[in-house]
């Protein structure tokens, strides 16, 4: 069996550094202040709904720091595999995911999860590219599959358990 280090996400890696990741201020309330001591005057950060629902997002948009893949960013994509190995793809409802990324809404992680899973069921090879165009990131492929297929495998045991137990 294949241990993966929870901080290691399976080969992608977390891109965390000194600049503020998006919305950390506008997180913050008036009375708290930010690590230099200093109070923000901004409101509570509140999700807006996109006003031209008609638009879709971008497949990718930008380059180095701002690239982004249907709307995520690099730590927001970090953030979904770590989930995405603790929690496995479960019933694929994502219900797990939408909490945990905070600035994204359910339709959000929904698109991007179902992108993953069509990127990660693909041939593998050696290009640093899916076969649309979005970077690996040197994502280890093989270690997700693996660690989605024994989650499942242990739920069904589970289940199996319960049913068992339950007759």
């Amino acid at each position: 069996m294949v241990s993966v280090e929870e901080d290691d996400l399976a080969g992608l890696e977390d891109v965390s550094s000194d600049v503020e990741d998006d919305n950390y201020e506008a997180e913050l309330t008036d009375g708290e202040t930010t690590l230099s001591g200093i109070q923000t005057g901004k409101r509570p950060y509140k999700k807006k709904g996109r006003v031209d629902n008609t638009e879709p997002i971008p497949l990718m948009e930008g380059e180095g720091r701002s690239f982004r893949v249907l709307g995520f960013n690099q730590n927001q994509r970090a953030a979904f595999v770590q989930i995405l190995m603790r929690f496995g793809a479960g019933d694929y409802d994502w219900k797990e995911f939408a909490p945990r990324l905070k600035q994204k809404t359910y339709d959000e992680v929904e698109n991007y999860g179902r992108l993953f899973l069509a990127h990660i069921a693909e041939d593998l090879s050696d290009s640093p590219n899916f076969s649309d165009g979005v970077p690996k990131e040197g994502l280890r492929i093989q270690d997700v599959l693996i660690r989605i297929a024994v989650l499942l495998l242990i739920r069904d045991k589970v289940s199996l358990q319960v049913e068992i137990l339950a007759s």
